[in-house]
């Protein structure tokens, strides 16, 4: 069992560089709005959850297998000391924390690339509205102040 766990840290702790990588190289493309680099990597992000399912589901194996060896089996973390523990020497608990610490920046990084992606839907909706209603606020929203005339872009009409 401990060799299972080492080597799933292992692999874990390559899948999470390896996203973390992504995730910062998508959240530039969001902040350029690079729309065709973000087309470009959606093939690469579908590989990388691909691998996060692997890891997920490997997890769920090794917790299993803890279960019927009757170990701790709610979090790799406590499967982890308790195998230290027995086994002194590997240090797979700390190793989980570093799994851990990796996740959070992992959450961290995804938020940051969310609020990207909603302050440019928010911009974009704000566009949208400007061209379609050719720069003239609507009357309910604005009954007292000054109001424009003509369009940011030429419509035509």
């Amino acid at each position: 069992m401990i060799t299972q766990v080492q080597e799933f840290l292992d692999q874990l702790s390559v899948v999470q560089d390896a996203t973390l990588e992504f995730l910062k190289r998508k959240g530039d493309l969001l902040g350029k709005s690079d729309t065709k680099g973000l087309t470009e990597i959606a093939d690469e992000e579908q590989a990388v959850m691909d691998r996060l399912h692997g890891v997920f589901d490997q997890r769920y194996q090794i917790l299993q297998q803890a279960k019927e060896a009757d170990l701790p089996s709610d979090t790799l973390e406590s499967l982890a000391a308790r195998l230290d523990k027995e086994t002194p020497g590997h240090a797979l608990e700390e190793r989980c924390r570093d799994t851990i610490r990796k996740s959070r920046l992992l959450q961290h990084q995804s938020l940051a690339n969310w609020v990207l992606a909603q302050r440019t839907a928010i911009h974009l909706s704000q566009l949208l509205e400007i061209i379609g209603t050719k720069g003239k606020p609507s009357p309910t929203y604005n009954r007292h102040q000054q109001s424009y005339t003509g369009s940011i872009v030429d419509l035509g009409g």
